[in-house]
Parts: structure tokens; sequence; C-alpha cells
């Protein structure tokens, strides 16, 4: 097991451990917070980041719990501690008109070439495409399906893929 300090606002609120359970890394964060919110709990290693989720709050005390597979956690390298971050204000959807230029990677420019009234906005050091949700059309990016999430931009339904910088599907 790794246990790091877990910082918020530069300073020591708390402690994130890393146990290792067959092909699943779960984390486990705590910390005494400031009110407000919600905190997102991040991993930092020597490699990157990950986004582990929104901290659950009882009076003070904040905690999550949450594993992921090797896969997810591989890109973070060794961890060399927690962070609980306030949100950033949200970046704004811009509509994309060509939703294949945003990737190198042919497999999925193949898919999403064509798609009309898709969006996109920075997402950490990635990016989110959401693409329009129709109940009697085909789903866009089939073999993602698990990984996406729906979302209502403005009136209309959206299906919200997350990408990090290496094109490498997260879930959204």
């Amino acid at each position: 097991m790794d246990r790091v300090t877990l910082v918020a606002e530069g300073r020591n609120v708390g402690e994130l451990r890393a146990t290792q359970r067959g092909d699943q890394t779960w984390f486990e964060g705590s910390a005494r917070l400031p009110e407000g919110g919600p905190w997102c709990l991040w991993a930092i290693g020597t490699e990157g980041e990950l986004r582990l989720g929104v901290m659950e709050r009882q009076g003070q005390e904040c905690w999550l719990r949450m594993g992921f597979s090797q896969r997810m956690t591989g890109a973070v390298g060794k961890l060399i501690r927690g962070e609980a971050r306030l949100p950033a204000a949200t970046p704004q959807w811009k509509m994309e008109p060509s939703p294949q230029a945003l990737f190198h990677k042919e497999w999925l420019r193949r898919r999403v070439q064509g798609l009309e009234g898709c969006r996109s906005r920075r997402a950490g050091q990635g990016f989110s495409l959401a693409v329009p949700f129709d109940r009697n059309a085909p789903f866009p990016l089939e073999t993602l399906f698990c990984l996406c999430r729906l979302q209502t931009i403005g009136s209309k339904p959206y299906v919200v893929f997350t990408f990090d910088q290496q094109e490498r599907p997260l879930i959204s």
C-alpha cells in the first residue's frame, strides 16, 4: 500500500492511500476540508494525474474510495501526492464542424467523420467531444459506449466522450 499526503489549497489536509488488488488499484482518500465544494480528489504521480472523483462530505470530513484499472492508473506513474481541488470554471462548449480534426488516431478519425452538430471543450490536459444523441439513430462511437455519459447542452441531449492527451478514452 502506498500512503501519500493529501493537500488542498497548498495545505496538508489528509491522506491518500493506493492499494493494488488484482488488476485494480483502489484509492482511499480522507481529509478535513473547508466548507464549500464539491471537492474533487486527484492522484498526482511522476508521469501525470488522474481525477478520482468527487469526495463525499460528513461535516468537515471528506472521503472517497474508488477503484481503477491498471490501464487507467499506469499513466500516472509513481504516486507522489493527492490533491483536493475545487472545480475550475468550466470551459464552454464550442461547435466542432469537423470532429475528425480533433484526433490523430485513424480509428477515431474514421468513427467521427461525418458526425454533425458535435461540440468540444478542453478537459484537463485532454478534451471532451459531445455528439448529439438521437434514440432512433445508430449510437456514435459504439465501442466506447460504457465510457460515455449523457448530458444536456443547451436544451439538447448529447453523448459526451472524454479523452486524455494521448487520445485514450476516459470514463466520462
